[in-house]
């Protein structure tokens, strides 16, 4: 099995607008999600991540950068295994972000 990186893009502007209940919702979709690729054994780990960051450049930092200016920026992450790229793609079609007109960047993860 190899290991692959879904990065979950979505509009944060339309995720802060969800009421309390939306996003327990949506937290929930997520968790259940995250529980079947456990129960496959597929699941190596995942989390959510903060709208703050920053852009590291070698001579400059920005903390205001476009990943926080632009309609959507990555929320989150899976790191999943799969046997070749068509199953990971087949895995990734069943995020639940494309619920909410999100959409997710898949990328193999290279053996060092």
């Amino acid at each position: 099995m190899k290991k692959f990186l879904i990065l979950i893009r979505e509009d944060l502007a339309a995720m802060n607008e969800m009421t309390p209940a939306q996003m327990e919702a949506d937290i929930s979709e997520y968790v259940k999600w995250k529980e079947g690729l456990e129960k496959e054994n597929r699941h190596v780990m995942s989390d959510p991540l903060e709208g703050s960051g920053a852009m590291v450049y070698k001579n400059k930092v920005e903390t205001d950068g476009p990943f926080i200016e632009s309609k959507e920026a990555i929320s989150g992450f899976f790191v999943f295994l799969a046997k070749d790229i068509d199953e990971a793609i087949s895995i990734a079609k069943t995020c639940p972000i494309f619920k909410h007109e999100g959409l997710v960047e898949l990328r193999p993860i290279m053996d060092f």
